[in-house]
């Protein structure tokens, strides 16, 4: 190990087999070393500066990451307690153990503790102190311990028939399926055992996770294929997605119908939205093609919500393996392998005081300490296939649009403007998102002498055929619903029919 060296704006507190730790002088030498940390959330650049504690850098031969010591402020009094930045834009920032896992030099510098289930997860080596020390509990881990020294012999390995206990069997043994969601069953191997457990039994045994998390579990580790169901809300951020050709399309459809809009409005001319321009696509379409809009929108939504579902479900896949103690997999009939080398298996037994393979299910050997709904809703990323299909969608629209509008629209918007005005006259309320989406105006009606409410709704303004429809209804009662003429409903409007009460016949 290198002493202390003064180098340009850094000093290097490391030099050797895995790697260098260098100590940033200042935030120029964090940017120069880690020129990632410019795409990094506000948050994490306050806590990189000093927020939270003192920044170092560690490169290895292609990569370089932040670790910060949250304990101390202290530069080279290393605490044990770090966070670590490799470059993902995550909130929560990554733990440095799995990275120095096979550092012994730099992990002792930095006094950086493992805990048994970390040495577990990331495949550190016992010592043979450690190994004896397990195999003096009982004959169950003396059995495991032998194959582990001996190699896994056929008869060593049968020795271990004897400590299947009351619920585990031989994987094809007639238990296993007479009752299958009380026994689980076992196999060896050379490299270790497959414990094989029905789903159910592992995420209460096992897994320990609630209802809240258990969905979430099996949206991620099973072969679903689903979308999230988006709001309308999310229209206003879809601008980010779109491709120039996409932008260009929307701008010529701009240009086209609205000219005047571009004077007023931060839409470049090259065809991609400004900085300042979020909600370009949805304010405009909103604003003068509002009924296309609301009939069609459905089908940017539906691909932005099928690309969240695989972000999410691709982000707690990732958190359950970094997360999970011992690898396992989901197999056929939801069946869920466990895959436990010897070495593992006889560190269970002696730290857990195990008799038997039942007892395994006793101790939540792979617990998701975690609530993986909030890691769920936490995801919002577009992949490439979602980049497509949103654009495919708007492409869709505006072609759409452009091709029904090339003749028309002129007049469209004079029905437009004059049905506007009309609702106004008639006291309707403004186009909502409330009841019946966007396309809708409603007003609340009472009769003379009634306490029932009835609501007029209008909605399918279709501006090229200047009709609408008309609901009329009290309570839960749809009552009638009919398509209309802009022109005539004035009068219809104004003269509705006053339901009087019926007389009761004597």
């Amino acid at each position: 190990m290198n002493k202390l060296t003064e180098i340009k704006n850094h000093k290097v507190v490391y030099d050797g087999k895995d790697g260098k730790l260098l100590l940033p002088l200042n935030f120029s030498a964090i940017k120069e070393m880690a020129p990632w940390i410019e795409q990094q959330s506000t948050q994490q650049l306050n806590r990189i500066k000093g927020s939270s504690g003192f920044p170092y850098i560690f490169l290895t031969n292609n990569r370089s990451y932040i670790i910060l010591d949250t304990g101390s402020k202290v530069p080279t009094l290393y605490s044990g307690k770090y966070q670590l930045f490799s470059g993902k834009n995550n909130y929560n920032s990554e733990s440095p153990h799995k990275l120095f896992s096979d550092k012994k030099e730099i992990t002792e510098l930095l006094k950086l503790k493992y805990t048994p289930k970390q040495r577990i997860q990331f495949d550190m080596p016992y010592t043979e102190k450690e190994l004896i020390g397990y195999a003096s509990k009982n004959q169950f881990a003396k059995a495991v311990y032998d194959i582990v020294k001996m190699g896994a012999t056929t008869s060593y390995i049968n020795k271990l028939d004897n400590f299947l206990g009351d619920y585990v069997v031989l994987e094809g043994d007639s238990k296993q399926y007479s009752d299958s969601g009380k026994f689980e069953s076992i196999e060896y191997s050379e490299e270790g055992i497959n414990l094989f457990t029905p789903d159910d039994l592992y995420r209460e045994r096992y897994l320990n996770i609630d209802d809240d998390s258990s969905w979430v579990f099996n949206a991620a580790m099973y072969d679903y294929s689903d979308c999230e169901e988006m709001e309308t809300d999310e229209l206003q951020y879809i601008d980010h997605y779109m491709t120039k050709q996409t932008n260009e399309k929307f701008v010529e459809i701009i240009r086209v119908f609205e000219p005047d809009y571009l004077k007023e409005n931060p839409i470049s001319d090259s065809g991609l939205p400004s900085e300042t321009s979020e909600g370009a696509y949805d304010t405009f379409l909103q604003e003068y093609f509002e009924n296309d809009w609301e009939n069609d929108s459905w089908e940017v939504l539906e691909a932005i919500g099928c690309a969240v579902y695989r972000s999410r479900k691709e982000s707690v896949l990732d958190v359950i393996q970094s997360e999970r103690t011992y690898h396992f997999d989901v197999g056929p009939n939801d069946i869920i392998n466990t895959q436990l080398s010897y070495r593992q298996l006889l560190q269970l037994i002696g730290t857990l005081d195990l008799n038997n393979f039942s007892e395994l299910r006793e101790n939540d050997i792979n617990e998701l300490d975690i609530n993986l709904s909030d890691d769920w809703y936490d995801a919002w990323d577009i992949d490439e296939d979602g980049i497509e299909n949103i654009n495919y969608a708007m492409m869709s629209i505006l072609n759409k649009l452009y091709k029904k509008y090339e003749d028309s629209y002129d007049s469209a918007k004079v029905n437009q403007k004059e049905f506007e005005k009309l609702m106004e006259f008639l006291h309707f309320k403004s186009p909502s998102y409330g009841y019946g989406g966007r396309n809708t105006w409603s007003k609340d009606l009472v009769w003379p002498g009634q306490d029932e409410v009835a609501k007029i709704i209008i909605r399918n303004f279709n501006a090229m055929d200047n009709t609408v429809t008309i609901n009329l209804g009290r309570k839960d009662n749809v009552g009638w619903q009919k398509d209309y003429d802009v022109k005539n409903i004035a009068n219809e409007l104004t003269n509705l029919p006053i339901p009087f009460p019926e007389e009761d016949n004597e």
